[in-house]
């Protein structure tokens, strides 16, 4: 596998490091002398690694950009420097301002216009605007009606004034901090294409996109070494706290206090609170009836003698922990003289063959 990770790697590197003009190289269409490179590409021309944008050839070899919403434009020029290129469009029916009046679009992204200004156009007799000095649009107009689009005069004025009837307002895109008053018959307009993500690519402006491939590596790079080393990770990290667990049991074993009395205390279904003496033994040997009776005896709770009233026993069952009550029997253990409800320290003896406090072993007593 991990041959197989460095031959991935010297590929990708000797894809990057590779000369980006042989891998994406500068194209053009027929019969047509415009440069076309990194963010365009020509459709049919360059592979879809070398762009974002694709342009076309019309059947004359003038290249084609469509923009959504907007239509078709031919591409007159395309400036592209440091930044992002300036791309200069107009239209092939000679009327660009019949195009913005038809549409009334703010953006034309990934392209960007300097301003989108608001003018309305009108239709005004030819023999008011005469005298105006007022730039007509020859496209859209004819012996009876000269067609004038502004944004300085006034609705009122172009009424009033030249007996102009408006026809419509639209947004138009225009470069430079000081657009004109009125649009005449302008041929271009200049959009700005952003380059999107690319904007740090090494090889900008030299006609390779080098955002996706270095994005493909940085995927499969991941799917091939990352992922397989964190799992690696976690299965060594898993084994280290399994280890380290069994450790802690191998230490403490079943002697720890806390784990024993809770053990006994869900055998005999009694409480599993602060019985400290309650213990299991290590072995597991236990007592069977006849050695019980042999090494202990039953006896009633008021035969309990006020010579031994300090022991904690006399009062309670130090296995269950509840008091005894009156005419109850308790069991005695004859070496110890420690008592238990027999109940309790009968199930106790079955499985075990020390008494619960002490440990004094009771197998050794004769029967």
């Amino acid at each position: 596998m991990y041959m197989d990770i460095l031959k991935l790697l010297i590929f990708f590197n000797l894809l990057l490091s590779g000369n980006p003009n042989n891998l994406c190289p500068i194209s053009h269409c027929p019969n047509n002398s415009l440069p076309v490179k990194y963010p365009f590409r020509i459709q049919g021309y360059q592979t879809p690694k070398c762009s974002y944008t694709d342009l076309r050839c019309s059947s004359e070899g003038a290249v084609i950009l469509n923009l959504p919403n907007f239509g078709d434009f031919y591409v007159r020029d395309i400036r592209y420097g440091q930044g992002d290129p300036l791309i200069f469009l107009y239209d092939p029916q000679k009327c660009l301002p019949k195009r913005f009046m038809a549409s009334n679009y703010s953006s034309f992204r990934p392209g960007e216009a300097a301003y989108f200004l608001y003018y309305t156009f009108y239709s005004c007799p030819p023999e008011e605007i005469a005298w105006t000095g007022f730039p007509t649009i020859s496209c859209l107009s004819n012996s009876s009606s000269a067609a004038v689009s502004t944004r300085a005069v006034s609705r009122q004025t172009m009424t009033d004034m030249y007996s102009c009837k408006e026809i419509v307002t639209s947004s138009v895109a225009v470069a430079g901090r000081d657009p004109p008053d009125f649009i005449g018959d302008e041929t271009d307009f200049a959009l700005e294409w952003s380059a999107g993500s690319c904007e740090s690519c090494p090889y900008k402006g030299t006609g390779v996109v080098s955002g996706p491939v270095l994005r493909a590596f940085v995927m499969i790079v991941y799917s091939t070494v990352i992922v397989p080393a964190i799992t690696f990770l976690l299965m060594v990290v898993f084994l280290c706290v399994a280890c380290f667990s069994h450790t802690m049991d191998c230490y403490t074993g079943d002697i720890d206090s806390e784990t024993a009395r809770r053990r006994i205390m869900a055998e005999f279904g009694t409480p599993s609170t602060t019985l400290n003496a309650a213990l299991a033994p290590a072995n597991a040997t236990h007592l069977d009836d006849t050695q019980i009776k042999s090494c202990s005896e039953l006896i009633d709770v008021e035969t309990i003698g006020s010579g031994v009233q300090g022991q904690s026993e006399n009062n309670g069952c130090s296995i269950c922990l509840e008091e005894y009550c009156a005419n109850e029997k308790v069991r005695q253990i004859n070496l110890c003289q420690h008592r238990f409800h027999a109940d309790c320290v009968d199930n106790w003896f079955r499985k075990n063959s020390t008494c619960p406090i002490c440990r004094v072993s009771l197998l050794d007593e004769k029967l």
